[in-house]
């Protein structure tokens, strides 16, 4: 489903925006999960105050975040993904 979604995007070092970015597109075997939390990382905050972190470096524009929990918004195919339900909340 085409649309937009918000999101905390990391430009470079002390730069996070919220902007409108476009909702991905799932296949066939995948689940949307709309974020209703997400936690901030001690790697999340060194990209943010540095820049980086080891030898990765913020050189494009990302959306931060791996610790996240939701529900399910979308599914395209119930045959492949069959024991997961709209609105399932996963963490």
């Amino acid at each position: 489903m085409a649309g937009k979604m918000k999101a905390s995007v990391l430009h470079k070092k002390q730069d996070l925006r919220m902007e409108e970015v476009a909702k991905p597109k799932i296949n066939d075997n995948e689940v949307l999960v709309e974020i209703k939390s997400n936690g901030i990382c001690g790697s999340d905050l060194h990209f943010y105050e540095k820049g980086e972190l080891g030898p990765f470096k913020v050189e494009k524009p990302y959306i931060p975040g791996h610790e996240s929990s939701g529900v399910i918004s979308e599914k395209v195919n119930s045959n492949s993904v069959s024991k997961i339900f709209l609105t399932d909340f996963f963490y």
